[in-house]
Formats: structure tokens, C-alpha cells, sequence
């Protein structure tokens, strides 16, 4: 073959590569991937429930007049790394969370409480009083074996 084949051949071929390799390298690390939606749920959840029923006085009015009454479950993505602590520490702490669960409900009056949507709200409230104590986002989300107010 001549020479200049065998140079032209080896351009075009050096050529390739880099040009695959840049592609490789922008499609890898260089391209921008859509940010995940923070509020899609999670594939796996982990659910813990509290070992006991929290029962507490409602405010306003006589504090002997209403009660409400719950049992809490907390749902854990399975995929996050705070899951290990949460759980191993979960029997020592659960009174602290109780007490947590306590001070939220001592502010409810019987109207809020009673409300259509009280569980999703104070599902909420639960979640991140809880989640700000342990200063990481371990629950996903609270859920109600029981509510009862009275």
C-alpha cells in the first residue's frame, strides 16, 4: 500500500476514536441528567410502628373535654442510608418521639383535629418535627393505625 493510504487510514481512524471517545465522555459525565422529583415515592418503603397508642388532652376549652387518640407507623425508603440508624436506635429513641407526637397534639384544638384533612396535616407536622430531631430526612412519611378524637 502506499504511504499516504496508510497515513490517511490512520487520521481517520485516530479521528474516530477521539470523536467517540468525546462522545462517550459527554454522554457519561458531561450531560446534564434531569434532577430527581423529590416527591416521587419511593419503590420500597419500610414501615415502623410505635409500640403503643399515643393518647393526649387537646387544647382549648376544658382540658379534660377532648382527647385524641393514635397509633403512628412511620414509612421509610428502604434506599436511604439513615434507615440502619433509625432502626437500631429506634427502641431507645421511640419515647422521645412519642414526646415529640405529644407536644404537636397538645396544640391541636377539637376543631383542627376533627377536621376532614387533620391526618394529613398533622402527618406532616409529625414527619418533620421528627425528622428535624434526628437532623437527616429519614421518614418518608407517617402514617395512622388509629385516630381517634373525642
Amino acid at each position: 500500500m502506499n504511504k499516504k493510504v496508510i497515513i490517511i487510514i490512520l487520521v481517520v481512524v485516530l479521528l474516530l476514536v477521539i470523536g467517540g471517545g468525546g462522545f462517550a465522555f459527554w454522554f457519561f459525565v458531561m450531560r446534564e441528567t434531569e434532577p430527581e422529583d423529590p416527591n416521587k415515592r419511593p419503590d420500597d418503603l419500610t414501615t415502623v410502628q410505635m409500640t403503643s397508642t399515643i393518647m393526649s388532652n387537646l387544647s382549648g376549652g376544658d382540658p379534660t373535654s377532648h382527647i385524641v387518640r393514635m397509633h403512628v407507623g412511620f414509612k421509610i425508603d428502604s434506599k436511604n442510608k439513615a434507615l440502619g440508624d433509625f432502626i437500631s436506635t429506634y427502641e431507645v429513641e421511640e419515647a422521645t418521639y412519642k414526646s415529640i407526637i405529644n407536644d404537636l397534639l397538645r396544640k391541636e384544638t377539637y376543631e383542627s383535629a376533627s377536621e376532614a384533612n387533620a391526618t394529613e396535616k398533622m402527618a406532616i407536622e409529625i414527619r418533620d418535627a421528627i425528622n428535624a430531631y434526628l437532623e437527616v430526612d429519614v421518614i418518608y412519611e407517617v402514617i395512622f393505625i388509629e385516630y381517634l378524637v373525642q
